[in-house]
């Protein structure tokens, strides 16, 4: 399933934000190669940061950031950005926001988070995912699973503070992408993992 391996592979680049936030190494790495489909990607890795852009016909759309910064609540913003909040508290509990550009809501403008025990099994999330998106856009369902998904990685590597790495993922530059890519992609990630996990940070 296209959504998942692509969550899966966010999730492997949150474990190496967090080996680097977790050395005083200063580490710094910077791969730009391209996909058997011919799309471009670059992935960023520094010590505030970690960037996945692909190249598509419209220029560099960033797919995923990961970075030391903190929001409150988890945001969706113009249907295609999600933010996961990176408070304890709000990432379990809370639902998440819409958001538009040039538009101010009077008042929560909200869409719920999956439940708790929600099961990833692709034949039991791919039909709730096609029963939401009767009530919600498909990027609004791609968040709830993105949400629930990555929470239980976010916030298992929390320190005194109960703050988890923020998290922004662009489901429009993910709609550039074939499955297949995305499996690509995610070897690629992989291969970044093994020498992270090589060099000591």
């Amino acid at each position: 399933m296209k959504l998942i391996t692509f969550l899966e592979s966010v999730k492997e680049l949150v474990e190496i934000f967090n080996k680097v936030q977790d050395t005083d190494i200063t580490y710094t790495q910077k791969v730009s190669l391209s996909l058997s489909s011919g799309v471009r990607y670059m992935i960023e890795i520094d010590s505030t940061r970690i960037n996945v852009e692909v190249l598509v016909d419209t220029g560099f759309h960033r797919l995923i950031n990961i970075a030391s910064w903190q929001v409150l609540i988890s945001t969706l913003r113009n249907d295609n950005y999600l933010r996961i909040s990176t408070e304890y508290n709000n990432i379990l509990n809370q639902p998440i926001y819409r958001e538009t550009d040039r538009v101010l809501y009077k008042a929560p403008n909200t869409f719920p988070q999956l439940p708790r025990d929600q099961c990833f099994d692709e034949d039991v999330l791919e039909p709730l995912m096609f029963q939401l998106m009767t009530r919600y856009t498909e990027n609004e369902v791609q968040s709830m699973v993105a949400v629930r998904y990555l929470c239980q990685y976010l916030i298992a590597h929390q320190g005194a503070e109960m703050v988890n790495p923020l998290v922004s993922l662009d489901f429009r530059a993910l709609s550039f992408l074939s499955e297949q890519d995305v499996e690509e992609l995610k070897g690629y990630i992989q291969e970044v993992c093994d020498v992270t996990s090589t060099t000591n940070v």
